[in-house]
């Protein structure tokens, strides 16, 4: 992968994050990539050929859809963490499969394993009280428990 491409692509996700309505992700991606390292080298290794031969180069490309891309190698880091569905919640609380990126959508990796954690794709900024308690639930009760 050229340098000039992946910097394309950083500057790409660097300005559809400053953007949108959304947290930074790739922290949380970062992190579940070390998890990955750690316990599942194989998985790991896939995440990476993912990332260089699949995402950097779409998103580096001007016609893509950044975050829809990120979201889907999201999916990909958490199916390769225990298989399971990738729900958007609605400001109501409401939860339904993931279909696109939607402005106020939370969107989360929820493992069918329910011993593996969830992975957050996309965090509205301002997250409504049933987001926020799902949030709650899901994410920050489950690494109070692990930790």
């Amino acid at each position: 992968m050229a340098q000039d491409e992946k910097t394309r692509a950083e500057k790409r996700t660097d300005t559809a994050v400053a953007e949108s309505g959304f947290e930074d992700f790739r922290p949380a991606f970062r992190d579940r990539l070390r998890r990955l390292r750690e316990d599942k080298p194989v998985a790991f290794a896939a995440a990476l050929r993912y990332y260089e031969d699949r995402l950097l180069p779409v998103v580096a490309d001007e016609s893509s859809d950044a975050l829809a891309e990120w979201v889907a190698y999201g999916q990909r880091l958490g199916e390769l963490t225990s298989v399971g569905q990738t729900l958007s919640i609605d400001e109501t609380g409401r939860a339904r499969p993931y279909t696109e990126v939607g402005s106020r959508l939370l969107t989360l990796h929820i493992p069918n394993d329910t011993s593996a954690e969830v992975l957050a794709l996309l965090v509205p900024r301002e997250l409504s009280r049933a987001q926020r308690a799902t949030v709650e639930l899901l994410l920050n009760r489950a690494r109070a428990l692990t930790e």
